[in-house]
């Protein structure tokens, strides 16, 4: 990831606003797409695994510089779904 991580006196890392996961909504935003859209994209393995992590709860977050940093790289975000 591209984002500086600070450790604070506590011993607890505090990141970057690019660096904390943000929700399929907010994520899916960026790329001009539903949401639905881009969870399809995570399933297919059209969404690098580094772009996301999987909560303990089993949700998915999206992380926002590696996002736009797969944006970048040339992927289209057109739907796939018909999104």
């Amino acid at each position: 990831m591209s984002g500086i991580v600070h450790v604070n006196m506590k011993g607890v890392m505090i990141m970057d606003d690019d660096e904390y996961p943000i929700g399929a909504d907010e994520a899916a935003a960026l790329c001009g797409v539903a949401a639905p859209t881009l969870r399809n994209w995570r399933r297919t393995g059209q969404l690098p695994p580094g772009c996301y992590v999987r909560t303990a709860g089993g949700q998915h977050r999206y992380y926002k510089s590696m996002i736009l940093r797969w944006l970048r790289e040339g992927q289209e975000c057109e739907s796939s779904t018909g999104n």
